[in-house]
């Protein structure tokens, strides 16, 4: 599946989407260790059974109206320096999307 109009170098060039997966995080670490990625990829699903969060907290979704994904991102910095990001994201979500 591929996305249409976007305006990104490289995030979700790559698309990847499940009706139902255990963890969209876990299928990233799966593809990377099948060296079967590519940078910017988005996996995807509408229901996870196992789906994990930042640091590894649990990540619950139901049945209905849910959007589960993780990005692939190969970035060249301190890991501690993007801290927050996704949490940053989410309260400012009109900024980004």
């Amino acid at each position: 599946m591929q996305l249409i109009n976007l305006k990104t170098n490289i995030l979700a060039k790559n698309f990847i989407y499940y009706e139902q997966i255990d963890s969209t995080q876990e299928e990233i670490w799966r593809l990377i260790k099948a060296n079967n990625i590519k940078n910017g990829t988005l996996v995807m699903s509408e229901l996870q059974t196992k789906g994990k969060g930042t640091h590894g907290r649990i990540w619950h979704t139901d049945e209905k109206n849910n959007i589960a994904f993780s990005f692939y991102l190969e970035m060249n910095c301190n890991i501690e320096k993007i801290e927050g990001l996704t949490l940053e994201m989410a309260r400012n979500n009109n900024k980004y999307f």
